[in-house]
């Protein structure tokens, strides 16, 4: 309805007539500022999220709704809303409002990698998995898709292969998890 050819989108698909290739999976790690530490400590359980901590909010565009944290230790999956101080769309704002210490954030290991090695962000709730959502390149059905967008799902599914899995950084250490 956009005139759009294909885009690459991550979670779970709920339009179910588009046509979908999963191109790999885009993995979270919890993490907050150092100066944000300092100031209220670090947490040790996602329950902490709740009361005594500030978390960085990812909203929905058309809803409006945040995302809720997601940990999963075992068996165990929680979803927490946390208090957010500040509320965002866009991963770079998400990441600038981590790095300025407004918050527990759970990010796409590959935005915030730099800044791990960097040590202006530190990992948090080490013990717990953030959720991992599939990557997919969707387009319209009933459609002729091109050459040139044939070449360009083949392109971006072929690069991603070469990366994925997106490396999770725990404490510093690169673990590798199977997409």
């Amino acid at each position: 309805g956009e005139n759009v050819d294909c885009v690459v989108r991550a979670g779970r698909l709920v339009d179910q007539s588009l046509i979908a290739r999963r191109i790999g999976s885009l993995h979270f790690v919890s993490c907050a500022a150092p100066s944000y530490l300092q100031r209220y400590g670090e947490p040790q359980h996602p329950r902490d999220l709740e009361s005594g901590h500030h978390v960085v909010s990812y909203f929905v565009d058309r809803s409006g709704r945040s995302y809720p944290l997601t940990f999963q230790q075992g068996e165990e999956r929680l979803e927490i809303q946390g208090h957010a101080i500040v509320s965002v769309n866009d991963g770079n704002a998400y990441v600038a409002a981590g790095l300025a210490g407004l918050g527990v954030m759970q990010a796409p290991t590959f935005m915030v990698e730099p800044h791990f090695t960097s040590g202006r962000l530190r990992p948090v709730l080490n013990d717990w998995r953030a959720e991992v959502l599939p990557l997919h390149v969707v387009y319209p059905p009933k459609r002729h898709i091109s050459h040139r967008e044939r070449v360009f799902v083949d392109w971006v599914a072929e690069l991603l292969a070469q990366t994925t899995p997106i490396p999770r950084i725990v404490a510093g250490e690169d673990l590798r998890q199977s997409a």
